[in-house]
């Protein structure tokens, strides 16, 4: 998992969010349509070479400015498995 700090548009804290290989190949799917998928290949290339954080933070952005009750509903999504995960043993222990 990574970090990344994101700070929405009109507020004054920032938000520290973690991503992980879901969240790239998210990044990847998003832009299988037909005026993105032709940079699908680069994409690629810069997700193996540690460059994500521009891909990340755009996704994010898609996630925060669509619809307000939306990403108040993905918000809390986030952090009731984030609780949830802090709460339970992994698999298999």
């Amino acid at each position: 998992m990574v970090e990344l700090f994101h700070l929405e548009p009109g507020t004054r804290g920032s938000l520290r969010l973690t991503y992980g290989k879901a969240e790239l190949l998210e990044t990847l799917v998003s832009r299988l349509n037909s005026q993105q998928a032709a940079t699908v290949p680069a994409v690629i290339r810069d997700l193996v070479r540690g460059r994500h954080q521009p891909y990340v933070r755009e996704q994010i952005g898609r996630i925060f400015t669509s619809d307000p009750a939306l990403a108040l509903g993905m918000r809390y999504s986030v952090l009731l498995q984030r609780a949830a995960s802090l709460r339970r043993p992994p698999p298999g222990k």
